[in-house]
């Protein structure tokens, strides 16, 4: 049969601080927050559901707190670690007021983490839109050599990043998408087409919530974008790995 690669873009459930706006004056660390009870759930309905529809062998997740919890039940159910990498961080934006998160404060001990896995690339300080587009393409030339037999992959991200991330497989920086948290993105590819086509972009049929806090570029930056953004050249479509089924 035609060899098929899957690749599912998540982002992370919804934020204790979206819910509970004293959260940060109390926390350790208010630019990392975890996930809300509500959150949680997602990220069960989640699991569920990949469990159901996909064949999980790699899960690349971005560092930060509330994107690992996401990740952690789908971990849990397909019986596989988690590779962080900080390509996936969240896009802060021009006016960040603090740093990507770094290592040092990467809860590694709280989660089955492959830590033989090198991230791809890493966050800068304040990355324009333009720039997050193009710090994700490391990860997905990665995502798109790994050689894995019968199996799909999964990312666990951010709004702004997780944009990027399918534009950047689809090779289509116009595609609009405003994801709401932990809803997912199906993206394929066969050795037959040049590209990834997405399925589903930011589906929320498996959460019993429905559509949350969706997120996106505003019209002016998306315009800024388009000027800006040179294109998909410097980074051609991949033929299909060889062991890929």
């Amino acid at each position: 049969r035609m060899s098929t690669r899957r690749v599912f873009v998540a982002r992370h459930g919804i934020r204790q601080d979206f819910e509970d706006p004293l959260w940060k004056s109390s926390a350790e660390d208010p630019t990392d927050s975890p996930l809300s009870a509500s959150g949680h759930e997602q990220a069960q309905h989640l699991a569920q559901y990949l469990k159901q529809n996909a064949n999980i062998k790699f899960i690349l997740c971005s560092p930060y707190l509330r994107t690992l919890q996401t990740a952690k039940p789908t971990a849990d159910a397909f019986g596989i670690p988690i590779f962080v990498e900080f390509g996936l961080s969240e896009g802060l934006g021009v006016n960040a007021t603090h740093e990507p998160i770094t290592p040092e404060k990467v809860q590694w001990h709280a989660f089955n983490i492959d830590k033989s896995y090198t991230t791809a690339c890493n966050a800068k300080f304040r990355e324009s839109g333009t720039e997050i587009h193009e710090r994700v393409m490391p990860v997905i030339e990665r995502v798109e050599g790994l050689e894995f037999a019968d199996g799909d992959v999964l990312l666990v991200t951010h709004a702004i990043t997780k944009i990027s991330v399918v534009r950047g497989f689809c090779r289509d920086v116009s595609i609009p998408a405003f994801p709401g948290t932990c809803t997912l993105t199906e993206l394929y590819k066969t050795e037959d087409t040049p590209t990834w086509e997405y399925k589903d972009l930011c589906s929320h049929v498996f959460l019993p919530s429905g559509l949350e806090y969706p997120w996106g570029f505003n019209e002016d930056a998306q315009t800024k974008i388009e000027a800006e953004f040179g294109g998909y050249e410097k980074w051609p479509s991949p033929s299909l790995g060889r062991n890929a089924k």
